[in-house]
């Protein structure tokens, strides 16, 4: 089963964002840093720590910071380390039992 046309517009929007990181990473020289800060906070009354009502309120609280510096070789960052180990996927599919991704 295929998604809905809005779930697969989710996909569109995430590699475009990915592009987007990408298109950056090209600008920069070898060594240049990058400081990424989670977008962690909605305005949603139920919980804004995870939710919001609309993507204009989405905002950083910048108590998280993680630092990559550029490579310079034409690979671009898609996820981040944590202080813990894992790392976390700078952005995430929309997908289903099937694992159809459109």
């Amino acid at each position: 089963m295929a998604l809905t046309a809005t779930e697969a517009l989710i996909n569109v929007a995430a590699l475009a964002y990915l592009a987007a990181v990408k298109a950056n990473d090209d600008l920069l020289a070898a060594g240049a840093v990058v400081h990424w800060v989670p977008a962690d906070r909605g305005d949603s009354s139920a919980n804004p720590d995870m939710r919001s009502t609309t993507s204009a309120a989405v905002i950083t609280t910048n108590t998280q910071r993680v630092v990559t510096e550029h490579i310079n070789d034409g690979d671009f960052i898609i996820a981040l380390p944590t202080s813990t180990g894992p790392i976390t996927p700078l952005v995430w599919f929309v997908t289903n039992q099937a694992n159809d991704l459109t």
